[in-house]
């Protein structure tokens, strides 16, 4: 959704709310696609300043659906983003990116709201995510969940990479 910043022209120093719904449905990261589970309503305190000038800030809770990076259980990820922004309504596009101000959720007068939220989430996405702590993952072999049963296969799978030197070493025991 947007919302429409020259409504508030007239109104300097004064704030203004907006409950907001999250509409986006899949957060992509890094090439890959994780589904949007839960979003609630967000929340945008929009306050002109004066001269063109807002202070955004938003308060979002939604829960991404990450695999777990050792076993690939989907986990729901909770987040409660509270973004604050200055924008300054009377700096073009072209001076942004000049000062390297980029603000991807500002076309011309517009405030986009979901893209607000998801700029703040990129900023917030787990480096790894578990299912649990002690997460065993996945037997290099057969591919079994660990953390289900154990599959009595070896923990460590040979390297694919290494099968010329193992070749070789093999030739070398059985000609000796």
């Amino acid at each position: 959704m947007q919302i429409d910043l020259s409504e508030l022209f007239a109104a300097e120093g004064e704030t203004k709310s907006y409950s907001v719904p999250f509409t986006t449905e899949s957060v992509s990261w890094n090439g890959v696609s994780y589904p949007v589970k839960e979003a609630g309503t967000a929340v945008f305190t929009i306050t002109h300043l004066g001269s063109r000038v807002f202070d955004v800030q938003a308060d979002e809770k939604l829960t991404v659906t990450f695999p777990c990076d050792r076993c690939l259980t989907p986990v729901d990820v909770d987040f409660h983003l509270t973004p604050v922004r200055r924008i300054d309504a009377n700096v073009s596009r072209e001076e942004r990116i000049r000062n390297l101000d980029e603000q991807p959720y500002v076309q011309g007068y517009f405030l986009d709201t979901d893209r607000l939220i998801l700029d703040e989430l990129y900023g917030c996405m787990p480096a790894k995510v578990l299912c649990r702590e002690d997460c065993r993952g996945l037997c290099p072999v057969c591919g079994q969940n660990l953390n289900i049963r154990d599959c009595g296969h070896s923990k460590t799978a040979p390297d694919p990479r290494m099968a010329a030197i193992r070749d070789l070493f093999a030739e070398w025991k059985d000609g000796n």
